[in-house]
């Protein structure tokens, strides 16, 4: 909210500023320049209700440094034989040549505190027993539904389907799995892949239908997660089915679900 307030009494001093540095502006366009001024304030303030503090702010201080320039050279007339094209780029080259080193140094700054503001809101410490709870309900909504095998599954859909707040879903898996989400549902589809791989689905399916019925939205994301999970790429791990001798996975919930032995030496 205090980012909210100084980035606006920055933006609207700086207007009045230049609004002071045209001289012989008449009454009717004092006028013109207030009702136009507010409108494009009340305007940017809306565009800086985004999610994302940093990204709409800079929406919103872009759109009303552009705009004020802007209305200022519509509404100054230009000398008969000049071109009115010419003195809007001359406004608008100046007004940003005076604000573009205050405008980096403020949208660094803003970045900072805003990643501040995450990693300081984030962190939550789960009791034991809460813990539990989040892991029977999330265990069980995770075997019955499959809700991994949606490519685009996220922590939201999650929290939505379980009812459990997404900053304690996030602290349960961290605190519990020691990994991220990402990781930990992925970790999920590279089970079902394995799962599909030991059926022999492969002898009628391209490794590549596979992983996507399995949830992957792309090869890359694919073979890294399943050398997470099984200490090999994909290929070698089908390679070592095809010989009889499947690599063990690295991952303990792995090895409980599909029951695979390390590889006779």
């Amino acid at each position: 909210m205090a980012g909210h307030v100084i980035t606006y009494l920055v933006l609207v001093s700086s207007c009045f500023l230049v609004f002071r540095s045209f001289k012989k502006t008449t009454k009717t366009q004092y006028v013109q320049f207030l009702f136009f001024f507010w409108w494009v304030i009340y305007t940017s303030l809306h565009l800086t209700t985004g999610r994302y503090y940093l990204a709409s702010t800079v929406t919103g201080g872009a759109f009303l440094f552009l705009m004020v320039p802007l209305s200022y050279a519509y509404m100054r007339k230009p000398q008969p034989g000049h071109n009115p094209f010419h003195h809007v780029r001359t406004i608008i080259m100046k007004f940003v040549s005076n604000f573009n080193h205050y405008m980096q140094k403020k949208i660094g700054l803003s970045g900072a505190t805003a990643e501040a503001d995450i990693r300081h809101y984030h962190p939550v410490v789960l009791a034991r027993e809460r813990m539990c709870q989040i892991e029977e309900r999330v265990t069980k909504h995770l075997e019955e539904k499959k809700p991994y095998l949606q490519r685009s599954y996220s922590l939201k859909m999650l929290s939505d389907e379980t009812h459990i707040s997404v900053h304690h879903l996030s602290a349960f898996v961290n605190q519990y799995y020691k990994i991220n989400f990402n990781d930990f549902i992925n970790e999920h589809r590279v089970m079902i892949c394995v799962e599909k791989l030991l059926s022999m689905e492969w002898k009628y399916k391209k490794l590549e239908a596979i992983a996507e019925e399995s949830g992957f939205n792309n090869r890359n994301t694919f073979t890294v997660a399943f050398r997470k999970v099984t200490g090999v790429n994909p290929s070698q791990f089908l390679k070592n089915i095809k010989l009889g001798t499947p690599q063990k996975p690295e991952n303990r919930a792995l090895i409980l679900k599909t029951g695979i032995a390390s590889p006779t030496r």
